[in-house]
């Protein structure tokens, strides 16, 4: 990957390719540590015939020791399977535990609790199948010797008509105050919270004018449940979410194709984090609707910028979202042909504030008359730490 523009002000390189039917993992190493530097990769794959007609969208995990996934209901006609990939060269066993919607604590699963990943190799798990019959799940991921990389392959079907089908990446932190991006009127949307303690949930949607509360949700402890929002109201496109104590979110959204009203289409959106830089990539030849929501008290300045499939820099725009308020903005707005976005907040705020991702379409299942829908997450371009602790094992010997 090489620049290919050194003098329009920009240090970005961007690459491409079609990976066909064998799989492909990015690894990366950056000379610098500072905020701005890093690396976005994502995935989008659409269908107008077959079982997977529709969109769907990932922005491909790093490999973790831990990871966690809010789900929705595993009832009949739904698969959701795990997918582990272990980049090192050690095998490693994971440990996966379940809290389902019908009582508080972890189920007892009825395929096993573990799966192991050779490696440099590949290992899935039915979760469906270990937990059926729950309106939502939640799911803890724990690898004993190495990192994997892990998400999750979510597909609905209703007989032959496909309901829609997603690829969903591990979540971030729980937090008190969360806000989901990305929404448009007309979609169906039921919310998946998760909280260790139980809490009292308030929710509220936001567009372009600000808040508007919806209702309150009373939540039970160690136990994952589904709310059914209805339809989301035109205008509205971000719903927020606070809690007394911490929560983790997830929207299901789903849309009906305009002609084939058997088919439908889903995307799990999950709650977005703020870095004071981050990035996106949009496969070509999708195209995105990007949704900027601020749920601070005070307004934020940001800067948006376009890049091509080969890196080159198309457009920039700078605008100010006002405090709780969210705006949308097309990536026609930054160029054509725009295959990653990056945005950088205004460096004079101690802390970042702006929520944001890309809601992705594709011409072809437009004019197909399906509904194609799935939405893609920024990656943060800030430095990562790690924590490391160390004390005395009167079991090692010196």
């Amino acid at each position: 990957m090489t620049d290919p523009d050194l003098l329009d002000g920009q240090k970005a390189m961007a690459a491409s390719l079609d990976p066909g039917a064998s799989a492909t993992a990015f690894d990366s190493r950056m000379l610098k540590s500072q905020p701005g530097t890093g690396a976005a990769v994502g995935m989008v794959s659409w269908a107008t015939k077959g079982d997977l007609r529709g969109i769907q969208a990932l922005a491909c995990p790093r490999a973790v020791m831990n990871a966690d996934f809010l789900l929705p209901a595993t009832s009949r006609g739904t698969t959701q399977r795990l997918v582990a990939y272990n980049p090192s060269s050690k095998a490693t066993v994971i440990s996966i535990e379940v809290q389902g919607s019908h009582s508080s604590g972890h189920l007892s699963l009825e395929t096993g609790k573990t799966m192991t990943v050779a490696p440099g190799g590949h290992a899935s798990y039915d979760l469906s199948a270990a937990a059926p019959g729950q309106q939502a799940i939640y799911v803890r991921a724990r690898s004993s010797q190495a990192p994997v990389a892990m998400s999750v392959s979510v597909n609905v079907m209703s007989g032959f008509d496909p309901r829609g089908s997603d690829q969903v990446t591990a979540l971030p932190a729980p937090g008190r105050d969360l806000v989901i991006p990305g929404l448009r009127g007309a979609d169906q949307a039921t919310l998946l919270l998760q909280g260790s303690h139980a809490t009292a949930v308030d929710l509220s949607w936001v567009d372009e004018g600000g808040q508007q509360s919806l209702r309150r949700v009373d939540l039970q402890g160690s136990q994952a449940t589904a709310v059914d929002l209805g339809g989301v109201p035109d205008g509205k496109l971000a719903l927020q979410v606070h809690a007394d104590r911490p929560v983790r979110a997830v929207l299901q959204v789903t849309t009906q194709g305009s002609q084939d009203q058997s088919q439908s289409d889903l995307a799990l959106i999950p709650a977005g984090t703020a870095a004071a830089s981050s990035a996106l990539t949009i496969s070509q030849p999708a195209q995105a609707a990007l949704t900027l929501v601020n749920p601070s008290a005070d307004p934020v300045k940001a800067e948006l910028v376009g890049f091509d499939e080969k890196g080159n820099k198309l457009e920039e725009r700078s605008l100010t979202v006002e405090a709780g308020r969210a705006s949308e903005l097309s990536t026609h707005d930054l160029g054509d042909q725009v295959a990653a976005v990056r945005l950088n907040e205004d460096s004079g705020h101690a802390s970042s504030r702006l929520i944001w991702n890309a809601r992705l379409n594709v011409d072809a299942v437009n004019q197909a008359g399906l509904a194609g829908l799935a939405v893609m997450a920024p990656d943060g371009l800030m430095p990562t730490t790690t924590v490391i602790r160390s004390g005395p094992d009167s079991t090692v010997l010196p």
